[in-house]
């Protein structure tokens, strides 16, 4: 059978599936029947002039709800029969138009944008399609506990930020960031770490993004550009809050005012950078560290993130208190903390639930 478009065939008469072939046939047709839905959906986008915002989110809604299901008919074919490929995973697409592939392994996510033709430019289908892969392991909180953001492989460039080709004289530049603001936003918030693998240069946007994420490893060949003041194209102040918060402010206007672009050497001395590894190494670094972080209680982990994202922001302090203090008492009341206690007490390792 397909792994994931197969047309269901004929039980033989006689034959009697058993539970897991029945579980795994009855999401082979929910899967089916939403890209149907998707693929019609994204023809009606086309067709219209002026996109429709809330036909967008429900195109990313389904494509959640579609690549969550995909997770888990994978994980329930892959319970069923042994591995012979060899394979650690299988990148799967979101779709068959899809800018980014996703695997889910030991409650570990990982995003590939997948956009070479554009150097991964954050044009509003890789947006979106970031944006759905989140929604989707976010869904899916009993299975990850950590995101990893890459490219391919071997690539020179890891993104070049924004699109290039909106930007003309009379553009709204608002119109061209807001899809990119909304991604920023969503990392930044988002409850599961993201650690980023970084391979190659990253331009303007793309340097917000490595900025939200919660950790980051690198290459000897990973840059970072801000061009802004060389095109002569303003930068939004909360791209600049990002950076505020991870790199000094004399680097940051080094960067701004000159354009020239911070080496991976220097990221890592300023502590921009986690680690800088050989490119061989990205993969298996970026996978060691999400292993740590996944080890340990999630409800944590969300916690811990939430309080430090929220340093610096204009939020009230009784609104940070009692926020934090819910998250607290959620933390506290779980199974996870008397786990670890009880684990602490018996002398092994605590096996976490998230819950």
């Amino acid at each position: 059978m397909d792994v994931w478009w197969g047309s269901l065939l004929p039980t033989p008469a006689g034959l009697t599936l058993d539970p897991a072939t029945l579980k795994i046939e009855e999401l082979s047709k929910r899967l089916h029947d939403a890209q149907n839905t998707i693929n019609d959906l994204s023809v009606k986008l086309k067709e219209t002039s002026a996109e429709s915002e809330e036909a967008r989110d429900t195109v990313r809604q389904l494509q959640a709800s579609l690549f969550e299901a995909q997770i888990t008919k994978d994980s329930d074919e892959k319970e069923g029969q042994a591995n012979s490929s060899g394979k650690e995973f299988v990148d799967v697409p979101l779709n068959s138009t899809s800018k980014v592939l996703c695997h889910l392994k030991n409650n570990i996510g990982t995003i590939t944008m997948n956009d070479p033709s554009k150097l991964n430019s954050f044009s509003n289908e890789l947006v979106s399609d970031l944006l759905s892969a989140l929604d989707a392991f976010e869904r899916s909180t009993t299975r990850t506990r950590v995101v990893i953001l890459r490219a391919q492989p071997g690539v020179k460039v890891w993104s070049i930020g924004h699109e290039s080709q909106p930007f003309q004289l009379t553009g709204e530049m608002q119109d061209i960031e807001r899809p990119v603001q909304a991604l920023l936003k969503r990392i930044k918030e988002y409850p599961i770490p993201v650690i980023g693998a970084l391979e190659g240069s990253l331009w303007g946007a793309a340097c917000d993004v490595a900025a939200c994420c919660d950790m980051l490893v690198g290459t000897p060949n990973t840059t970072f550009s801000m061009t802004c003041a060389k095109q002569g194209v303003p930068h939004r102040p909360a791209g600049a809050n990002y950076f505020s918060g991870v790199l000094p402010a004399h680097v940051i206007k080094h960067m701004y005012f000159t354009g020239r672009p911070l080496a991976a050497e220097a990221a890592l001395r300023v502590g921009f950078l986690n680690e800088v590894v050989p490119p061989n190494h990205l993969q298996a670094t970026a996978n060691n560290m999400a292993c740590e972080v996944a080890g340990n209680a999630p409800l944590v982990v969300s916690l811990l993130k939430r309080e430090l994202s929220v340093l610096g922001t204009t939020a009230t302090p009784t609104d940070l208190a009692l926020e934090a203090e819910d998250l607290r008492r959620r933390a506290y009341d779980s199974y996870d903390r008397r786990e670890g206690t009880t684990a602490v007490l018996e002398g092994r390792r605590p096996v976490f639930k998230g819950e």
